[in-house]
């Protein structure tokens, strides 16, 4: 579906698309209802509610029992609120049951043209990551998003999957300031498509152009490959105005929630 025009519908789709899907995941994929089980893992990215048509009726009861299966198997959860969920409180009612909110993200869409080619940030290297890099790329990105080490592990764990020929077709970057490292990014490819995924900065490395360097890096592997679309899902506050800027134009809009397999409400 991602290989025609990029509407609403199909920036929303993306997400579906580009799951992370482990060998015992299921995935249900109505129109009325989008899930991703994972039994094997309990990481948020592989237990996913992507979409949920209910009616004002049904809806406090169909929560209640997603998120007491996810409790019973001491998972975590993440939960998509985009323009076509509803009832139309779906967001407050998710709040009420102790889901963070992870903020509004903006499906933006970018021609791939050749793109500029700036010098990194002085002293700052973005270098193309390999299969031995899997460790420090799940501990870089962990960091910088202030997520905890178990989430570092299973990005670890998706990477070694790529560089194995699973999981899709991924490839990542670097950023070193000197001899340190200081961010990451990935690049997801989809029939006719790139995806910009896992882009971070560590706090101390922000506000130096080092993201748009992660950017412009994979913008121009597209190129390369002869892709003409890009897309990325921003959030609204961060990376959003940063994406915008970079010639990403805004399609559609969603909410997103998780709640984590040791927060104190599961």
């Amino acid at each position: 579906m991602t290989s025609g025009p990029i509407d609403p519908h199909a920036m929303w789709r993306v997400l579906v698309d580009a799951l992370d899907r482990l060998p015992d995941a299921t995935l249900e994929d109505e129109d009325h209802w989008v899930q991703l089980r994972t039994p094997s893992s309990r990481h948020t990215g592989h237990n996913v509610i992507l979409r949920a048509k209910l009616t004002a009726e049904e809806a406090d009861a169909r929560i209640d029992a997603v998120l007491a299966e996810h409790a019973e198997r001491g998972s975590g959860i993440r939960w998509v609120v985009d323009a076509d969920s509803s009832p139309a409180d779906l967001a407050q009612r998710l709040t009420a049951r102790g889901l963070r909110s992870l903020g509004r993200g903006i499906g933006m869409v970018r021609r791939v043209e050749s793109p500029p080619h700036p010098e990194p940030p002085p002293g700052v290297r973005v270098v193309r990551a390999t299969v031995d890099d899997c460790e420090r790329l799940g501990e870089i990105i962990s960091a910088a998003w202030g997520l905890s080490p178990a989430f570092g592990r299973t990005m670890t764990d998706v990477a070694r999957r790529a560089f194995a020929g699973a999981g899709g077709d991924l490839a990542y970057w670097l950023a070193h300031d000197g001899e340190t490292l200081v961010g990451s990014s990935m690049l997801r490819v989809l029939p006719g498509l790139g995806y910009l995924q896992g882009a971070g900065v560590v706090p101390s490395a922000r506000g130096r152009g080092i993201y748009q360097a992660l950017t412009w890096v994979r913008i121009a592997e597209l190129h390369r490959r002869g892709i003409e679309r890009v897309v990325i899902w921003a959030n609204a506050q961060t990376s959003g105005p940063v994406a915008h800027k970079l010639g990403f134009v805004p399609v559609t809009e969603a909410h997103f929630f998780e709640r984590h397999a040791d927060d104190p409400s599961t």
